[in-house]
Parts: C-alpha cells; structure tokens; sequence
C-alpha cells in the first residue's frame, strides 16, 4: 500500500515431506482485514501445488490460522522443528513447551 509492504508470509520445506508457514507479520493497522489469512492460503497453494499435504507453524496467533483449518497440536508433532529451530530460542531454555514460550504449535493436514 502506497510503496510500502503491509504483510509477509513464507514457508519453509521440511524432510519429512511438510510445510512450515514462516514469518507471518501484518502491519497493526491492517489487522483483522483478512489480509494474514490470505498470505498464508498463497502459501499452502504454493505447497499444495508442489504435492504437500502437511502444513504447520509456531505462532502467536493461533486464531488467524483457525479461521483456515488449522488445529493447535501438541510440541510433540512437531518434534524436528523444536529441536532444530526453537532449541536456541531464548523463550525456550527449558525444552519444547517451556513456559516463557508464546507461541502455539498448528497443523492442517490435507486429504
């Protein structure tokens, strides 16, 4: 808008054949007008078209990705991701699911 970016949104391909939904930020006073859950639906399309069926994220807004399906699951479905990325996060010195953590864990699986 007006020569400046309002949204971002990227993924990230994991070997055990899934998506990771990245770095989803929307500028405060754009919030709530739909425009994260359309970043992450081009997301999934780009995934889908590639023949990914397992999308997930770590997220501080598990209610954006609900509106599309996605469900909150434990750290454990996302064992891989925890120990390779959120190992060194300062939020998580105790392990997955410390309790300094803000984020929320989301899957959607595709048929």
């Amino acid at each position: 808008v007006d020569d400046k970016v309002i949204g971002t949104c990227g993924c990230k391909i994991w070997v055990d054949e899934s998506v990771e939904i990245i770095s989803l930020a929307t500028l405060k006073r754009f919030q709530g007008q739909g425009i994260g859950t359309r970043l992450i639906q081009e997301n999934i399309g780009r995934g889908k078209s590639l023949g990914f069926k397992r999308f997930f994220a770590m997220t501080v807004a598990p209610k954006v990705f609900s509106k599309i399906n996605f469900k909150v699951v434990g750290y454990n479905r996302l064992s891989f991701k925890v120990w390779v990325d959120c190992s060194g996060c300062p939020r998580n010195a105790g392990g997955p699911g410390d309790k300094n953590c803000n984020e929320e864990a989301v899957e959607l699986l595709l048929d």
